[in-house]
């Protein structure tokens, strides 16, 4: 692990503890509002917590797990007077603000999925395999890379977002390619490919520092690379990539 710390891992907390940090998720699971989060924002301060970090339900028209995964903007209907109003009242609380991510996948219910179809990694002629009510996008192809770039920019550039928590909770499968020629169809290049976006953070966003979280048996030093500690999640099939 010394050779990890040394020579691989990277950024400013790298030899600096962490902010203490709590979680919406177990609280309110999709259920929430900027009243919610507030709440227990104020709760938190008052306990030294440090930053607090919104996680899945804030987007398009997530409501459960069954959409709006690549529709990543930001729903005014739970936010009211919008992110950037959540993230100044969290500020003046004396706390810093995180956002959760699913870059890589994609729900069948979302505007993404309905313009391009093809995005998803299938193989061809064969109904894909969804999990957790969604497939994975193909990031190794640049125009999938940028399309969902360009949206996480829009969001991470439109409030004072010092932290992301990058969630990765569905299998691969189904590997296959609609970017490759047809001979080539069954082949697509993914780990480097999945941390592109990772290095769009690091490289526009110098707020945002990366840390590898795999879960599984995901973790590699290609995420080291991106941050920070590893921990194992329990499921073989997920993982986390935490941005500071």
């Amino acid at each position: 692990m010394s050779i990890i710390k040394g020579h691989i891992i990277r950024g400013k907390y790298k030899d600096k503890k962490r902010p203490v940090l709590i979680n919406n998720w177990e609280a309110t699971y999709f259920a929430f509002d900027t009243e919610k989060l507030l709440a227990i924002a104020r709760e938190a301060s008052g306990l030294g917590i440090e930053m607090l970090v919104m996680d899945d339900g804030w987007f398009g028209r997530r409501k459960n797990e069954y959409s709006s995964l690549g529709d990543w903007y930001v729903n005014e209907e739970k936010l009211r007077g919008g992110l950037g109003y959540l993230v100044e009242e969290v500020n003046k609380l004396g706390m810093k603000f995180g956002i959760w991510f699913e870059p890589e996948m994609i729900s069948p219910d979302s505007d993404l999925y309905r313009a391009h179809p093809d995005w998803a990694i299938a193989v061809p002629g064969r109904t894909p395999s969804m999990a957790r009510g969604q497939y994975v996008l193909d990031f190794s192809r640049r125009e999938v890379v940028d399309g969902v770039w360009e949206q996480m920019r829009a969001v991470l550039e439109s409030a004072n977002i010092e932290y992301v928590k990058w969630d990765m909770n569905r299998p691969l499968c189904d590997m296959g390619s609609f970017g490759l020629p047809p001979e080539r169809r069954g082949q697509v290049r993914r780990g480097d490919a999945v941390l592109q976006p990772a290095n769009l953070v690091l490289g526009r966003h110098g707020r945002h520092r990366a840390a590898g979280h795999p879960g599984g048996d995901g973790a590699d030093l290609s995420s080291f690379r991106h941050g920070g500690p590893c921990q194992r999640l329990p499921q073989p099939c997920g993982g986390q990539i935490y941005a500071f």
